[in-house]
């Protein structure tokens, strides 16, 4: 079963990834951002697919990390 597991992993992860780089070539508009304090220049579209997908995957591993170091498992 971790075979299993483990190539239903590694699949997910290449497929996404492989996504995300047709996201980046196919997306090849220029778009200006307007944040709260900040109004960004013309950025590929693709790149800020790109940017938000990375930013999302840092954040859940880090809260996820944090998570688990908070909670500690009933014995």
């Amino acid at each position: 079963m971790p075979i299993v597991k483990r190539f239903a992993f590694y699949s997910l992860a290449t497929l996404t990834a492989f996504v995300v780089l047709w996201m980046v070539i196919v997306n090849d508009q220029a778009i200006a951002l307007n944040l709260i304090f900040i109004q960004t220049p013309s950025i590929n579209a693709g790149f800020v697919i790109l940017l938000t997908l990375l930013l999302g995957l840092m954040l859940g591993f880090f809260l996820g990390t944090l998570r688990a170091r908070l909670v500690k498992p009933k014995a």
